[in-house]
C-alpha cells in the first residue's frame, strides 16, 4: 500500500483581479517503495474558472478536476503538481468590493499504485 502526504499551497500572493491563482500540490512518498498512478481530484471552487491550456495533465469533467501522476516517485522524495485557476468575471467584481481571502481547497487522492 501507498503512504502519501499531500499538501496544497496557494502560490499567488495578493492576487489582482486578473491574476491567475496558482496552487502547488506537494506530493510526498512516505512509504518504502516507488509509487505511481496517484490520482488527485478537485472540485472547481465556486467563482473560479479552469483553462485546460494553463493546466497540463489536468482533465475537467463536469467541474471535477482530475490529475493522474504517472511518474515514479521514490521513497522520501517529493514532487510538485501545479493547478492554475482564475476568478470568474462576476467574482472579480465581488473580490474587488469585499476583498475576500483566497484559500486552499480540498484535494482527494482517489488512487495510488
Amino acid at each position: 500500500p501507498c503512504s502519501i502526504k499531500l499538501t496544497s499551497v496557494l502560490n499567488t500572493t495578493a492576487p489582482r483581479l486578473s491574476d491567475p491563482l496558482v496552487y502547488d500540490f506537494k506530493l510526498e512518498n512516505l512509504g518504502g517503495t516507488l509509487i505511481n498512478g496517484v490520482e488527485l481530484k478537485n472540485e472547481i471552487p465556486t467563482g473560479m474558472t479552469f483553462n485546460v491550456a494553463e493546466n497540463a495533465g489536468w482533465v475537467n469533467t463536469n467541474g471535477i478536476l482530475t490529475y493522474t501522476y504517472n511518474n515514479s516517485l521514490a521513497p522520501s522524495r517529493t514532487d510538485i503538481i501545479k493547478l492554475t485557476l482564475r476568478f470568474t468575471r462576476i467574482h472579480q467584481q465581488i473580490f474587488f468590493l469585499y476583498s475576500f481571502p483566497v484559500t486552499d481547497f480540498l484535494t482527494l487522492i482517489t488512487q495510488c499504485n
